[in-house]
């Protein structure tokens, strides 16, 4: 889904019934709020299933980016992140490299530019 599509969605979710406009309105809005609602149980039913694995310990996901050197350090939302740690999406200086944390070291999503132009750090 992308970003417009899901922003459009969330402010149906919620908004208000539009009045008199019968119930195909109402059912959407429902099914965004059921949609969402179902997603995070799964986030968190995903998160809760992993805590419980020895090797998973909470932290950030840290990406190296091999053109400009810098490390995108993400953390997730869950985790309890240092005062000015970077919370959700990360980047490189250069722009290359974006790192997404899923709340535990060593495990995220990578964005990058360029293939091979990265190095995941916090590796077991």
């Amino acid at each position: 889904m992308r970003p417009e599509e899901r922003g459009f969605y969330d402010s149906l979710a919620a908004s208000e019934p539009v009045p008199g406009s019968g119930g195909p309105i109402a059912a959407l809005q429902a099914q965004v709020m059921a949609d969402g609602f179902r997603r995070m149980a799964d986030e968190k039913a995903f998160m809760d299933e992993l805590s419980g694995e020895p090797d998973m310990v909470p932290g950030p996901f840290r990406v190296k980016c091999l053109l400009c050197g810098d490390v995108a350090e993400s953390w997730h939302r869950d985790c309890p992140a240092p005062a000015k740690a970077r919370i959700g999406m990360a980047s490189c200086a250069c722009g290359n490299v974006s790192a997404d944390s899923m709340g535990f070291l060593g495990y995220g999503r990578i964005l990058s530019r360029q293939p091979d132009s990265f190095e995941i750090l916090d590796l077991a």
